[in-house]
C-alpha cells in the first residue's frame, strides 16, 4: 500500500517509483508463496 500512493504522487519519475513498488511487492509475494517449515 505504501508503493502505490508513491507511484501516484510521482509525476516525472512514475516509472522509477513503479519499478520500486513492483520490486517491493515481488519480495513479499515470493516469501508468502514459499512454504514455511
Amino acid at each position: 500500500d505504501g508503493a502505490e500512493p508513491l507511484a501516484m504522487q510521482a509525476g516525472e519519475g512514475d516509472e522509477l517509483y513503479f519499478a520500486i513498488g513492483a520490486d517491493r511487492y515481488r519480495i513479499p509475494n515470493a516469501l508468502m508463496e514459499r512454504p514455511v517449515p
